[in-house]
């Protein structure tokens, strides 16, 4: 080369089929020569090469219209071969740029989803294509349980002996629209459906997660509205145990006769004459409930699904899953207070009919499910395990209010219904099947009921077929003790040496 002359030489390169897209290749050339070179800093060059990233979509595929809105990302198949998902990609549906989906927005029909993705300058994208399926046959069905680990149906129907006429004893749901006001006088005003829980299944049922019509007899307590939800619109439903209203609305056409056999009184009712299996555990709970001294959502008592126990900046109350602060809130009024755990210890004793304060025997929360029979109760400990405990922000869960009738026996049983929070059909949809080519026909939902004070859920009955109160042993009297006035006195209380007691309650 001559003084001050320049060469150019150009390298071709293939990029080796195992290199991952979007990876940095740099090629360095180095020269070099016997001669002394002045400027040794210009005889190395380096040239990086940035390969085309590589991306792939999800395929195309059916969403329902009730499903609520989602972000793209939660699609799946969005991520870049390169790695992980950095944020530097972007969606656009129908060409307008955004992250998430509503299918009720979009509207029924087709929606292209584009996803590009941008490294180092270099593009790529790929396309998937939505279609929104509407669903008009959206109907809701469910059944009525306790709250308990074995989730044990509410034993409806069953004789209750008042009187000695012995009428069926029934519990009922209604399902009404959002904008309906409830008139405590008559519920039933209003109600786009009403029905009697059934004791056995009458029907096929279909089962959204296998997609078959199955019938199982273990469907006990079982309920179903035929009407078709609007996903515009908001509805809430209730609940009670209506003693024998069912019989009295067919004989009288559908008024509110007195006088009959059929006295559909809250007296006759089984939630008036039973309040579950509260116990003096349940009362010591009670009293760690007041100052979470003892957290008893975890060891060694692990009641996952009373929710946590600490307390709050916003309310200043313990911060307890709704359904365990009202069970354990037995008197209704202040939050829990050691009041409430000796309320409950003379409940325990029968030294009074009722809790105070207009407080219901039972408490009924509900939670949307893929099908039914489904089991809800907690197994684990895992927040992140919707099975624990119930909340509002969890969509699933539904929570349900007692109405404000005073709480007395001759007052009317259906005037004692449990009114839910207002739900969409869109609400529960995701909760049927998470899959998004799912547009299930039907809805499902668990209502329990759990016994004001069992904060433990131990109350579960032998059967379904049994109404009794909570077992409790009757102590025999032996033997006379003679004392004289203010003499003290012990008084021997013997119970059968294999007995296995967690606690003893003693009233006397």
């Amino acid at each position: 080369m001559a003084v001050g002359a320049t060469a150019t030489m150009t390298i071709v390169a293939t990029v080796n089929a195992d290199v991952t897209p979007g990876t940095v290749i740099t090629n360095t050339a180095t020269v070099s020569s016997p001669t002394t070179d002045l400027v040794p800093t210009n005889n190395t060059s380096s040239v990086a090469t940035h390969t085309v990233p590589e991306v792939y979509c999800h395929g195309n595929d059916n969403v329902c219209v009730n499903t609520l809105e989602f972000t793209l990302l939660s699609l799946g198949g969005y991520t870049p071969l390169s790695g992980t998902y950095g944020g530097v990609g972007t969606f656009e549906v129908d060409g307008v740029s955004v992250s998430t989906f509503d299918p009720y927005t979009k509207g029924v029909g087709t929606h292209t989803v584009t996803y590009t993705y941008t490294v180092n300058g270099y593009s790529n994208s790929c396309q998937t294509v939505l279609t929104v399926v509407n669903a008009v046959d959206l109907t809701l069905r469910g059944q009525v349980k306790y709250w308990n680990s074995e989730e044990t149906f509410m034993p409806t129907p069953f004789p209750t002996d008042i009187s000695g006429t012995r009428p069926p004893d029934y519990f009922y749901v209604a399902l009404y629209e959002a904008t309906h006001t409830m008139t405590i006088a008559d519920p039933l005003e209003g109600a786009i459906e009403w029905t009697k829980v059934d004791i056995a299944p009458s029907e096929l049922l279909f089962n959204n997660l296998t997609g078959e019509f199955v019938v199982d007899t273990n469907l006990m307590s079982y309920f179903k509205f035929n009407t078709v939800l609007d996903p515009t619109k908001q509805y809430y439903m209730t609940v009670w145990d209506g003693s024998n209203l069912y019989q009295e609305y067919v004989n009288t056409g559908g008024t509110s006769a007195t006088g009959n056999m059929y006295n559909p009184e809250l007296g006759s009712s089984y939630t008036w004459n039973n309040w579950g299996g509260v116990s003096a555990l349940d009362a010591l709970a009670m009293q760690y409930m007041i100052n979470g001294a003892t957290p008893i959502n975890s060891a060694p008592y692990n009641w996952y699904w009373v929710g946590n126990n600490s307390y709050t900046s916003t309310t200043g109350d313990l911060n307890y899953g709704f359904y365990s602060n009202r069970i354990a809130n037995v008197n209704s009024v202040n939050g829990i207070t050691a009041l409430d755990a000796l309320t409950t210890q003379y409940r325990i004793a029968g030294l009074q009919p009722t809790f105070p304060n207009n407080t219901p025997n039972f408490q009924v929360a509900g939670r949307f499910v893929g099908a039914i029979p489904t089991k809800t109760f907690p197994t684990t400990s895992s927040l992140t395990d919707r099975n624990t405990p119930f909340t509002t922000g969890n969509y699933p869960d539904v929570v349900f209010t007692k109405s404000s009738t005073p709480y007395t026996y001759f007052s009317k049983a259906v005037s004692h219904y449990y009114k839910s929070n207002n739900f969409s059909s869109r609400t529960y949809s995701k909760s049927l099947d998470p899959s998004l080519g799912s547009c299930p026909s039907f809805g499902y939902i668990n209502l329990y009921y759990t016994a004001t004070g069992d904060v433990n859920s131990s109350y579960i009955p032998p059967t379904h077929e049994f109404k009794g109160e909570n077992t409790s042993v009757s102590l025999v009297y032996d033997g006379e003790l003679v004392a004289q006035k203010g003499e003290i006195v012990t008084i021997p209380v013997r119970i059968d040496r294999n007995a296995n007691l967690g606690a003893i309650t003693l009233g006397m």
